[in-house]
């Protein structure tokens, strides 16, 4: 390998990444990761209050959510009442030590999900109609209760689940919290949280008759059977009196649920965050209503990426794909907020089996669907007496210092704060509004209430998530708009046109707009078909005014066969990366440009010239993974010159001037060109033939064994037993003496200057590279390679891989010992599909460097 290595130049001069630092664009604190912080049994005390904010500091996390759930079996007498004076003085100890931390405080407006409590009552609770016959045989409706309880509650927190429809019940509900802060003397958080509509059997208030009248315009007590009909049997009347009876509850939620809410919480001086999905009600316009829209990510994503580990057996499939997702981000551009979170990694695989570096391009997911504020799915307050694994929470990738690869959580926190960095700055710069067929939606739903839950929209929207795939296939990226923002000029002026799907039903007051757009030139484009009728029943007038409109609409409006051909002669920007080369992007446009977040969610490498959709003069990368900011290679034709390898990221910033671009240039003279490589793959080496096997933070015992190898080896092969169920750090050693005679001083950065890529090849799980003493850089996710040139040395170089592998070997081995560490009340832990399960049974999962560590020279393009 030394022969090999001579072949090409190694030189001494020393490249840093901090001197292109100061060309990162400023981090608000909110780039920072967030998370939900389960306190179990709402069993907190001050001085683990604060070891626990202290850990999560330190691991680059900036804000917790509170969100109190049940406790730990034995523990009743450390448990606070919800909202109770000691419950609040913790919350204000949590307020205090954030401050000092640098951590953002919010909370739940309540305990589990959804909103209920103990002083909730039967009247104020969620409620059902109770349907009946009359001696006529006539339908009648009696005002019912669902009975449901509050979910996962904590102490103080049981009770009857609120009826969401009530504006009444609601606001005695929030009267609660104004008691509680106002006696307490408690400064409010800096948002309030509610989780995702998980309200079940609800389908009537008590006023609703009265509602359904003055919204509608007529009766419904004489159409209640259409209610009531069986899905197969409803006729057209049935499902139009069905889509009446749907947009009244949708209307009630929004109205006295969503904007009452959030009105309360700004009274308060907070902000609200919303899981809209699950609702009865139009996605978007909840989402618009907060302040901070809030998808969830469900699942782990197949997207194919070489090298990335599978877990067949023990992974959810994945039921946020981009079209979910893009409902918060929409509401978000919709209504001009700028920060769109996500509940981040709420199942991804079997707990203890899941690794940062599955995490990673399901994280970029979010990115590319303009997500812009992760909250993880979470992190669980336990005591720093705990006996491991700690208190866990029954659904969620375990974000704590229980976790083994917690040591490398600095460097994933890090790389979020990065990107969101970029994706916070600017504004969104989708160029295509695709309308939401809602009215289509809930004239075709079977039964009574259409709750659009991330599970079944595959059901609920089939073709309509149809349409977004296929729009962001050719290249172009969307938001979407309902009915009532389809009215705001200042929302459709944004946009380059208005595409319409293959609808049906379609407002008169939409129709009219739309009309009104087109007349003036706005590109309104239907595909396939236009709209026939507005939705409702009985509505005579509308509908003859409705066809008087459509017909001047057609004059103007355009109607297209396919997204590719509708598009095409509107202003809309495709980005062709997306097409030609199959990258994933998003774009959001800044004062000198646009900036874009691109990824590689595929199983090829990419190493093109790519055309951009926007005018480029000028181009720099900034690197989310190690902070490295350098000059693109842009060409004559604005093309951009990319390497990306299956599973990576790159931040792209352009500038449209050239001469703020050269100002920008100016203004940070160090800046370097982009190091673009031609990787000399066929002439990668063993990097040595003897290397050291040592283990620090062992656990359940320290291991004091040093192990003799000749290559880098998957621990748990090594004939020992205890290594098969030990959670640690394995620290990988070798010594490697680097001849050097073709040693150079040029410019390490100029074309044809040599390179050495470090290829860790297959690791269990993350790794800390330390070359010489010093820091090369933490690997967490695929491909797990470094460009270590600048920390080489003639003569002997010193290599530590610091490997930290999952905690399931552990804890399958504590089943097999018949530890009872599963203590937590209510569903306790279970396993993917909600079963008490046990992992006695689990084969052992490779650990540490599991392939050969090699060293690959390259050249510099």
């Amino acid at each position: 390998m030394i022969k090999r290595l001579i072949l090409l130049s190694l030189f001494t001069a020393t490249v840093s990444c901090a001197s292109a630092q100061g060309t990162w664009i400023p981090m608000k604190p909110e780039a920072k990761p967030y998370t939900r912080w389960w306190w179990l049994g709402s069993a907190v005390d001050k001085a683990n209050l604060t070891y626990n904010l202290e850990e999560l500091s330190k691991a680059g996390i900036g804000g917790v959510e509170i969100t109190p759930i049940y406790g730990v079996k034995g523990n009743d007498a450390n448990e606070i009442p919800y909202l109770s004076t000691k419950w609040m003085q913790m919350l204000q100890h949590v307020q205090s030590e954030g401050a000092r931390l640098g951590i953002e405080t919010n909370m739940a407006t309540g305990t589990g999900w959804p909103f209920g409590g103990p002083l909730v009552s039967e009247a104020d609770a969620a409620t059902k109609a109770v349907f009946g016959k009359d001696a006529k045989g006539n339908v009648t409706v009696e005002v019912g209760k669902t009975k449901q309880k509050v979910k996962r509650a904590a102490p103080g927190g049981e009770g009857f689940v609120i009826d969401h429809f009530n504006k009444d019940a609601v606001a005695r509900y929030l009267s609660r919290f104004d008691t509680a802060f106002v006696n307490q003397g408690v400064a409010a958080p800096k948002n309030f949280f509610n989780d995702s509509y998980e309200v079940y059997g609800a389908d009537w208030t008590p006023n609703l008759l009265t509602e359904f009248n003055k919204r509608r315009g007529y009766d419904l007590t004489p159409y209640l059977s259409s209610l009531t009909t069986a899905d197969s049997l409803r006729t057209d009347k049935d499902k139009r009196i069905l889509s009446d009876y749907r947009e009244t509850l949708a209307d009630l939620l929004l109205e006295n649920f969503t904007t009452q809410w959030t009105d309360w919480a700004h009274k308060h001086g907070s902000l609200t965050r919303n899981q809209a999905h699950g609702s009865p009600a139009n996605l978007l316009d909840l989402y618009a209503e907060v302040d901070i829209p809030e998808c969830e990510g469900f699942g782990l994503s197949d997207f194919g990426i070489k090298g990335l580990r599978t877990d067949p057996g023990n992974t959810k499939k994945n039921f946020s794909d981009i079209s979910m997702l893009k409902y918060a981000s929409s509401g978000a551009h919709l209504s001009g907020h700028n920060l769109t979170s996500s509940e981040t990694f709420t199942w991804l695989t079997e707990h203890f089996r899941t690794s940062l570096s599955q995490c990673k391009p399901d994280l970029d997911l979010f990115f590319i669907s303009g997500i812009n504020h992760v909250y993880f799915h979470g992190a669980c307050y336990s005591p720093k007496e705990a006996e491991w694994p700690g208190w866990r929470f029954y659904a969620s990738v375990d974000m704590s210092p229980n976790n083994n690869w917690w040591s490398s959580m600095p460097a994933f926190s890090k790389y979020i704060e990065r990107c969101q960095s970029f994706l916070q700055w600017g504004k969104p710069d989708n160029d295509i509004l695709v309308y939401l067929p809602f009215y289509d939606m809930i004239y075709e739903q079977p039964g009574t209430v259409a709750l659009f839950d991330i599970h079944s929209m595959e059901k609920r929207a089939p073709k309509f998530i149809n349409t977004v795939q296929s729009i962001i296939k050719i290249g172009y990226d969307v938001d979407y708009i309902s009915d009532k923002y389809v009215l705001k000029d200042e929302v459709t002026s944004r946009y380059a046109a208005i595409i319409v799907p293959d609808v049906q039903f379609m407002p008169l007051a939409t129709v009219k707009k739309l009309n009104d757009l087109a007349q003036k030139g706005y590109k309104v484009i239907f595909v396939k078909n236009y709209p026939t009728s507005v939705p409702g029943y009985n509505k005579k007038a509308e509908q003859k005014e409705f066809n008087k409109v459509m017909k001047s609409l057609k004059t103007v409006a355009v109607l297209a066969e396919d997204y590719q051909t509708a598009l095409s002669g509107t202003k809309a920007r495709p980005e062709p990366m997306r097409s030609e080369q199959g990258l994933s992007c998003i774009r959001r446009s800044n004062d000198t440009g646009y900036h874009y977040f691109v990824t590689n969610l595929q199983g090829k490498d990419v190493d093109e010239n790519i055309t951009l959709g926007t005018l480029c003069a000028g181009a720099i990368f900034y690197n989310p993974m190690n902070g490295e900011v350098t000059k693109a290679s842009v060409h004559a034709n604005g093309q951009v010159t990319v390497q990306l390898k299956s599973g990576e990221s790159i931040i792209l910033r352009t500038f449209t001037n050239k001469e703020k671009y050269e100002q920008f240039l100016a203004d940070n003279p160090k800046l370097h060109p982009h190091k673009y490589y031609n990787v000399l793959e066929q002439r990668a080496a063993p990097l040595s033939t003897s290397w050291t096997l040592t283990f620090k933070d062992a656990a359940p015992k320290a291991i004091d064994k040093t192990y003799k190898l000749q290559q880098t080896t998957d621990w748990t092969t090594l004939g020992d037993e205890e290594l098969k169920t030990t959670m640690a750090t394995g620290v990988y050693s070798t010594k490697v003496n680097l001849a050097s005679h073709y040693f150079n001083q040029r410019d390490p950065y100029a074309e044809g200057a040599a390179a050495y890529i470090l290829d860790l090849g297959d690791v269990r799980e993350t790794a800390h590279v330390i070359i010489n003493g010093r820091d090369a850089g933490t690997l967490f996710s695929v491909p797990y390679r470094l460009d270590i040139t600048e920390y080489l040395r003639t003569g002997e170089n010193t290599f530590e891989i610091e490997v930290c592998n999952l905690p399931a070997n552990r804890i399958a081995q504590l089943d097999r010992d018949g530890v009872e560490w599963r203590k937590f009340k209510e569903i306790n832990v279970v396993d993917l599909n909600y079963k008490k399960d046990h992992y006695n049974n689990w084969t052992t999962m490779p650990s540490g460097l599991c392939s050969p560590v090699k060293l690959i020279p390259a050249v510099l393009k």
